[in-house]
């Protein structure tokens, strides 16, 4: 059904580019179908389709992406590690297209926006460590605090920030809140940019998994857009970014309490801004454009 509906809306709108991915499940029709048959089909691979085949599900979900890529003129892979898993798994070509940021709106921050972000939280003058980002279980909050709570014995003016909803948010909020920690919520997305740039330090306390190892963690791009040192357990596809802002540690709370410490001292490198070059949405863009025109 899910194939027809999309063979009649390509055929009575004359769409020229198929882009689907894997979690839409709506399966590209056979070339031969086509009545143009100049339609480009490209299959996107935004996060990995399964750890392990275990299930039913799971053996349709990695069934539907190896048919997927069977078809596809082009394959897009949002990591490095991704596009790998594709020509490991499906004997395929991927194409790197990674996710980015909008570099302009985070350097466009005025003093002032962060000013009245911090007031907002009661951190003026204070060290402000922050995670930002959906709070799935896949987010070591534990982790975090743990170490957030071990360098403040050290550094008494911190505050450790945690921005973003999710389902567990009541119940960390329940176990860990107190002061110095602030729980914000899900903040409104024309705020975003200014709270990255109201931070001293980002995190990314990633738990260890298969899907976060191939995963591209868009928040690392933002820290870099806003110019924050960032933190990060060290997850496979970092190996390949290698970012030269984010400090790879293992995920314990010494460990990480002592990268906070490191990371107060150090200062944003001007050379780091090439970064805004390769990971800026516009160049993403203009590169997807030119996959497309071939």
């Amino acid at each position: 059904f899910n194939q027809r509906q999309i063979l009649r809306f390509i055929s009575s709108y004359k769409i020229d580019v198929l882009l689907h991915g894997l979690n839409y499940f709506f399966p590209a029709p056979e070339k031969d179908l086509y009545k143009d048959k100049s339609c480009i089909n490209i299959f996107d691979f935004n996060d990995l389709p399964v750890e392990e085949i275990k299930t039913r599900a799971d053996k349709f979900l990695y069934s539907f992406a190896a048919k997927e890529s069977r078809k596809a003129d082009y394959i897009t892979a949002c990591s490095c590690s991704l596009r790998d898993y594709v020509k490991a798994n499906f004997s395929k070509d991927a194409v790197y297209v990674p996710n980015g940021a909008d570099f302009s709106v985070f350097r466009s921050v005025s003093p002032s926006e962060v000013r009245a972000i911090r007031k907002k939280h009661s951190s003026e003058g204070k060290f402000v460590i922050g995670y930002i980002g959906n709070l799935g279980e896949w987010v070591d909050i534990e982790l975090l605090i743990k170490s957030f709570l071990i360098f403040k014995q050290k550094f008494k003016p911190a505050s450790l920030w945690i921005v973003g909803g999710g389902l567990y948010l009541d119940k960390i909020k329940k176990r860990f809140s107190q002061e110095d920690i602030v729980f914000t919520r899900a903040v409104p997305s024309e705020e975003i940019a200014s709270y990255f740039c109201a931070l001293d330090i980002g995190v990314n306390p990633s738990r260890k998994s298969i899907f976060q190892d191939k995963a591209f963690h868009i928040k690392l791009v933002e820290y870099a857009a806003a110019r924050k040192i960032a933190i990060s357990t060290p997850l496979e596809e970092l190996g390949y970014s290698k970012f030269p802002h984010v400090l790879l540690r293992e995920p314990l709370p010494e460990v990480w309490a002592e990268a906070f410490m490191h990371a107060k001292e150090l200062v944003w490198d001007e050379e780091w801004d090439k970064l805004s070059r390769m990971y800026d949405w516009e160049r993403i863009a203009e590169g997807f454009f030119g996959l497309i025109e071939g």
